[in-house]
C-alpha cells in the first residue's frame, strides 16, 4: 500500500520576484505623481492669475471718435448712446456748446442703463437706480454716481477718452 503523502505534486502559485514588485511600485508611483500634477496645476495657475496682476494696456492716449459735433443731441434732446470696444457712453451737447459724455453702466452691478425721456434721467433697469442727466445717483441702490468721460472736440469731431474719467 502506498502511503498518502502530505506534500502535493504540484508546486504552489510562484512569487514575484523582488524585482518585479518594484517595478509595479515605481509605475504606482509614476502613475500617483501624475495625477498629483494633473489635479494641482489649474490651482497653480489659479493662483498666479490672482497673485501676478495682469498688465493692461495704456489707455491715457488711447480716444475714441464719437462723430462730428454739430450732429450730437442737444440739451433738450435726449443723449445719444454710443458703443464702442465694451463700453456704452451717452453723449449729448450741454447748455454751453460744449460736449457732455457719462457712462451708460450703472455702478451697481454694472447693467446698461436707458435713458427716461418722459422724467429726463437714467433707470437702471436690472435693479431700480436712478440717476440725473449728469450722472449723480437719486435712487436705488447704486451708492456711485455714473462716471463722466473727458470728451475734446478737435476740428469739429468729438473724441472720448476712456482712460482719463473725471
Amino acid at each position: 500500500m502506498k502511503e498518502a503523502s502530505s506534500m502535493p505534486d504540484q508546486p504552489g502559485p510562484e512569487l514575484p520576484s523582488p524585482a518585479r514588485i518594484s517595478s509595479r511600485r515605481h509605475l504606482l508611483q509614476a502613475m500617483l505623481a501624475g495625477w498629483g500634477v494633473i489635479l494641482l496645476a489649474p490651482a497653480l495657475y489659479i493662483l498666479e492669475r490672482y497673485l501676478v496682476p495682469a498688465e493692461e494696456p495704456d489707455r491715457q492716449n488711447e480716444r475714441i471718435d464719437a462723430g462730428r459735433f454739430d450732429l450730437l443731441p442737444g440739451p433738450s434732446e435726449p443723449p445719444k448712446l454710443y458703443r464702442s470696444k465694451g463700453k456704452a457712453i451717452y453723449i449729448c451737447r450741454n447748455g454751453q456748446n460744449q460736449v457732455q459724455a457719462i457712462s451708460g453702466i450703472c455702478t451697481h452691478l454694472g447693467c446698461l442703463v436707458e435713458y427716461n425721456r418722459e422724467h429726463k434721467n437714467f433707470r437702471c433697469n436690472c435693479h431700480g437706480s436712478e440717476f440725473d442727466q449728469n450722472g449723480n445717483n437719486l435712487s436705488g441702490p447704486a451708492l456711485r454716481p455714473l462716471q463722466p468721460y473727458r470728451a475734446e472736440v478737435i476740428h469739429d469731431e468729438v473724441f472720448l477718452s476712456p482712460g482719463a474719467q473725471l
